[in-house]
């Protein structure tokens, strides 16, 4: 073997260590590059009139529930259903589901399905003779676990109240006899 051959492999690995070297400095420099970042994050805007006032933040004690049942609307309370359908049924006469059927709910007794097995906190609190009212329907859909400690309803619930009378509206109707609105 001469000079020449040796050189000839020197320079060639040399080569190649820098092109391994070159490759990964530059794959760093494409998927990790250093750019600073002065600020980071967005800047959001803060409520600071009464008309940014949020719908959960009002006083649903004192709300005027005719005025709430003029503006209800039934597509929009169908819509709002299909978070329910996943554990309820709605039409007259299907089986439950994890959840009991509704059809009728509005105006009934609460936990008197007598085919579902219902919590014990839902049914002590049919035994005392509560009934799904307008207003009770409204304050146990905006947080069922508030409003019913025990239930079994792992349902997060509804925090905007349109939607939740929009609900109720829907609801409403399924029925033999709809409950006339408030």
């Amino acid at each position: 073997m001469n000079n020449y051959e040796f050189d000839k492999m020197a320079i060639s690995i040399a080569l190649a260590i820098f092109a391994v070297i070159f490759s990964i400095n530059i794959g760093n420099l494409i998927y990790y590059p250093e750019i600073r970042i002065e600020k980071k994050g967005y800047k959001v805007e803060i409520a600071t009139g009464p008309e940014d006032i949020k719908q959960e933040e009002v006083d649903e004690t004192k709300i005027d529930i005719k005025a709430l049942f003029a503006q209800a609307n039934y597509t929009s309370g169908e819509s709002t259903f299909k978070k329910c359908a996943i554990c309820h049924t709605i039409n007259k006469g299907e089986a439950n589901k994890v959840g009991p059927n509704l059809w009728g709910v509005v105006g009934s007794k609460v936990a008197s399905k007598q085919t579902f097995a219902y919590s014990d906190a839902m049914a002590n609190k049919g035994k005392a003779g509560d009934v799904w009212s307008y207003q009770e329907l409204i304050a146990y859909l905006k947080s069922p676990k508030k409003h019913v400690p025990g239930t079994k309803m792992a349902f997060a619930g509804i925090k905007v109240i349109q939607d939740r009378v929009d609900l109720i509206e829907f609801l409403r109707t399924h029925d033999d006899t709809p409950k006339s609105r408030p």
